[in-house]
């Protein structure tokens, strides 16, 4: 059998290979320089290509991309379909045997209840899934800091790192997005086979690229060339480093989207722009019908009424009429009463 030729994903003054589905790729930059603006570029150009693509969204910053694109969306404001934090693995299983394209929005949550269901998607996706498949992890260090955190953290790094260092022989590549490359998990910079920077100015983050650069064997004189350029960097502008699968490390440009950018900040006094998104109705329908064989969001059965907890009151006063009634059809039956 010929293998599928992948089609190439245009991100501006530079295209990258169609195999960038399986890759790992860290997007660094820090905060209002456009890397969540660039993320939904990146989601554009692989949903316009028809590869499956799970956004997971902690800052409800990328549901524009439904604009455009017939996506899914689990939680958030703006959801086709809640989710509970016990459904990961549902949701897991979900995505893998329809072969979606989602958006997990998780804006609303606390951060330890996210970092436990991502733990528990992310493994399960990992265990399930044999095609090429793209995940976007926005605010990645939430998930994958460098040091501490409490239990939870600790689970959803494990998944993060998983997937990051084994998720290929799975089909599965991922995108990571922070805007502090300093505190997000070295092993996670460290297996990228592409690195997407653009501006950053703190020190701290500014020597987690240098760590990179030395790894790679650059010099003092080009280390500094590079740093310069990236302190530069104005919106739209990039350097694109990936010394060995691309054997590119240049300044690129982004190109402009095609969808709305829900990451944008909000202005004093300008409402926020009227969004018409696609509509999912018929693909809503597929995914709730295979819910339901899960019986996500089934009723309880109701309690048994027995008349312990109807003398209890458990029942309130429909509940106590069923013990009145009859005691006083009961009295009128015998002695005439009424």
């Amino acid at each position: 059998m010929t293998a599928q030729v992948l089609q190439e994903l245009n991100i501006g003054s530079i295209s990258i290979p169609g195999k960038y589905i399986t890759k790992c790729c860290n997007i660094l930059a820090k905060r209002g320089s456009g890397k969540t603006y660039l993320a939904g570029v990146i989601e554009e150009e692989i949903l316009k290509a028809g590869y499956p693509l799970v956004i997971v969204d902690p800052m409800g910053a990328h549901w524009g991309i439904r604009e455009g694109y017939k996506i899914i969306i689990f939680g958030g404001p703006h959801a086709d379909i809640m989710i509970d934090p016990g459904d990961g693995e549902i949701l897991a299983t979900a995505v893998v045997d329809l072969k979606l394209s989602c958006l997990i929005d998780l804006v609303e949550w606390d951060q330890d209840v996210a970092r436990e269901f991502i733990a528990t998607f992310f493994n399960k996706l990992y265990q399930l899934n044999s095609t090429p498949r793209h995940i976007i992890i926005e605010e990645a260090d939430v998930f994958a800091p460098q040091s501490g955190g409490s239990g939870a953290t600790k689970l959803a790094f494990k998944a993060v790192d998983n997937l990051v260092r084994r998720g290929r022989g799975k089909g599965i590549g991922v995108t990571t997005i922070t805007q502090r490359p300093a505190i997000i998990h070295k092993n996670i910079l460290s297996q990228a086979d592409v690195n997407i920077i653009l501006n950053l100015q703190a020190n701290r983050d500014l020597q987690a690229v240098v760590d990179m650069l030395d790894d790679d064997g650059f010099d003092s004189a080009q280390k500094k060339v590079l740093l310069a350029k990236i302190k530069r960097f104005t919106q739209g502008q990039a350097l694109i480093y990936s010394p060995q699968w691309l054997k590119l490390t240049e300044p690129i440009r982004i190109r402009k989207r095609e969808t709305f950018h829900a990451g944008a900040e909000p202005e004093y006094g300008v409402p926020p722009p009227k969004v018409k998104l696609k509509s999912v109705v018929a693909l809503k329908r597929k995914v709730i019908a295979y819910l339901n064989n899960f019986h996500i969001g089934e009723e309880p059965e109701p309690e048994p009424v027995t008349m312990g907890s109807v003398l209890d009151g458990k029942h309130g006063q429909v509940g106590l009429g069923i013990v009145l009634i009859p005691a006083v059809i009961i009295l009128w039956s015998v002695f005439g009463f009424l």
